[in-house]
C-alpha cells in the first residue's frame, strides 16, 4: 500500500476530540466522558483536555467534579484565560449543572471571571459572561443584585471593543430595569432593526412620554 501523505489523516488527538463531542452533542454522556478521560490520561501536562472533561462533566450533571477538574487545569496552566472563564461558568451552576440555582457560587465564579479578563483584556467572552453573572443577585433573581451600575458598566466597555448584538441587547434591558429609560431607548436605537427594538423604543416612549404619545409615535 501506498505512503499516506503526512496531514492526511486525522490526529488521534483530534479523533478523541470529535467522538467526545459527537457523544456530548447526542447525550451520550458515559461515552462522552470516556473519551475525554482518554484524552486526560493522554496529556497529563495540558490544561485541554481538562478543560473539555470538565464541559462534559457539567453538561452530565457532574457539577462538583467539573469544578474539580478545572482547578487541576488551572494548577497546571495558572496563566489560561480559557481555564479561569470555564471555572467561572461552572461555578454559575449548582452541584448537577443547573445555572444560577441555590448552591451556585456567585463570589467565585466572578472572582473567576475578572482573573480570565485579567489574563486577556482584549477577549470579549468573560466580560459578557460577568455581566450576566452580575445581573442576578445571590437567589439568582435577574436584575435584582446591588451590582447593576458595573454591569451597565461591563456592557458598555464591551460595546467599545466593537459591535455586540447581545451586549446592546442586555445593556438596553439592563436601563430599562433600572428606570433610566432614556438611556435604555438610546440604547435600543443602536440595536438591529428587528421587532425587539421597535418594542424597546415603544415601551421607553411609554415610559417617557406616556403611553399614547408612545402609540402614535410607533405608528
Amino acid at each position: 500500500a501506498s505512503l499516506k501523505t503526512f496531514g492526511e489523516e486525522p490526529s488521534p488527538i483530534l479523533v478523541c476530540q470529535q467522538v467526545g463531542e459527537a457523544h456530548l452533542k447526542a447525550g451520550r454522556f458515559k461515552e462522552a466522558l470516556a473519551e475525554f478521560r482518554a484524552l486526560v490520561a493522554a496529556h497529563p501536562t495540558s490544561a485541554a483536555p481538562l478543560i473539555r472533561l470538565s464541559r462534559a462533566q457539567l453538561q452530565a450533571g457532574l457539577g462538583e467534579s467539573a469544578r474539580e477538574t478545572l482547578r487541576r487545569a488551572i494548577a497546571l496552566e495558572p496563566a489560561s484565560e480559557h481555564a479561569h472563564r470555564q471555572l467561572g461558568w461552572t461555578l454559575e451552576h449548582d452541584a448537577i449543572g443547573r445555572r444560577f440555582s441555590p448552591g451556585w457560587d456567585r463570589a467565585g465564579a466572578a472572582a473567576a471571571l475578572r482573573k480570565a479578563m485579567e489574563l486577556a483584556p482584549e477577549l470579549r467572552a468573560a466580560r459578557i459572561d460577568l455581566a450576566i453573572l452580575l445581573s442576578c443577585d445571590e437567589s439568582g433573581a435577574w436584575y435584582a443584585s446591588s451590582d447593576m451600575e458595573e454591569v451597565v458598566k461591563l456592557y458598555q466597555d464591551q460595546l467599545r471593543l466593537g459591535k455586540d448584538e447581545k451586549a446592546q441587547a442586555n445593556l438596553t434591558e439592563a436601563l430599562a430595569r433600572m428606570g433610566r429609560f432614556a438611556e435604555a431607548r438610546d440604547s435600543a436605537l443602536a440595536m438591529e432593526p428587528s421587532d425587539d427594538r421597535k418594542g424597546w423604543i415603544t415601551a421607553m416612549d411609554a415610559c417617557i412620554k406616556g403611553s399614547e404619545a408612545a402609540v402614535l409615535e410607533a405608528r
